[in-house]
């Protein structure tokens, strides 16, 4: 999911009280790297040419 998606929602959230925003920050860069680092490991398992190249 974008994260032009989930951005505006966790500042709304946290303007009303659901968590400070720093949480929002925290949890919301944490979940940019995880999702980057899988990118990562995919691409390097799956390679250029994908499985059974």
């Amino acid at each position: 999911m974008p994260s032009e998606v989930i951005l505006p929602l966790a500042g709304f959230t946290a303007s009303r009280g659901g968590f400070s925003l720093l949480d929002a920050i925290l949890w919301t860069t944490a979940g940019s790297l995880l999702g980057a680092y899988l990118l990562y490991v995919l691409g390097g398992w799956l390679g250029r040419a994908g499985p059974g190249r």
